[in-house]
């Protein structure tokens, strides 16, 4: 059993790994490599890209991540959307 760290939550877990998969399908290539959680962090918050948004992009992905945690563990009814792209 995997320890649920922000790591985890973020980055590791399938769910949010699945969230990533979907935004490199579009083009949103966050970098998912072997870095450890802070680098990995910081890196993709201040890199530059051509979409001038991506960073606002990641930081929101984050947040939805987060959230999306958050309600699976304390609202028993929330289910979590599946993304139909």
């Amino acid at each position: 059993m995997e320890i649920e760290d922000i790591d985890h939550i973020l980055r590791r877990c399938p769910r949010a790994t699945q969230v990533w998969i979907s935004l490199k399908h579009k083009n949103l290539n966050f970098m998912q490599g072997e870095l450890d959680f802070a680098e990995w962090f910081f890196h993709d918050a201040r890199v530059q890209h051509e979409d001038h948004d991506c960073a606002t992009k990641y930081l929101l992905t984050l947040w939805y991540l987060w959230k999306r945690r958050c309600a699976a563990c304390f609202d028993p009814s929330h289910r979590a959307p599946v993304d139909k792209a």
